[in-house]
């Protein structure tokens, strides 16, 4: 059976978008503040590196986010965006310079196919 792959590529500026409006579903993982600085790691382990100045401070604190936080922020920021995804798909994220690229496959042989029904009217 086919396997459907597709690829979305988000800029640096959509995934600071994205991890800021995970940031409120996060419970603390990422304080409040500014993100000034933004780098996707170009190692085997994918990580994000984000460095945010707090609201009243001069230093910023650097934080490190792995890939599931960066993931369900881009999932979330499709869903905002009203890019539909497959929810049964596998999905891997992969760095592409500063961009990073959100990998979707779906095996045609372990989706269940939709009921068709056959009405009258669709004979007429």
């Amino acid at each position: 059976m086919p396997t459907e792959t597709r690829r979305l590529v988000f800029s640096s500026d959509e995934l600071v978008e994205a991890l800021n409006a995970h940031r409120k579903l996060a419970n603390g993982k990422m304080p409040e503040g500014k993100i000034v600085f933004c780098r996707v790691g170009e190692t085997s382990d994918f990580r994000v590196s984000v460095k945010i100045l707090p609201p009243g401070r001069s230093e910023v604190q650097t934080f490190h986010l792995d890939g599931d936080y960066v993931g369900a922020a881009l999932i979330g920021y499709c869903a905002q965006c009203k890019i539909p995804l497959p929810r049964g798909a596998e999905k891997n994220l992969q760095a592409c310079g500063n961009n990073v690229a959100l990998n979707l496959s779906l095996n045609a042989a372990t989706q269940a196919l939709p009921n068709f029904v056959r009405t009258d009217a669709a004979l007429h």
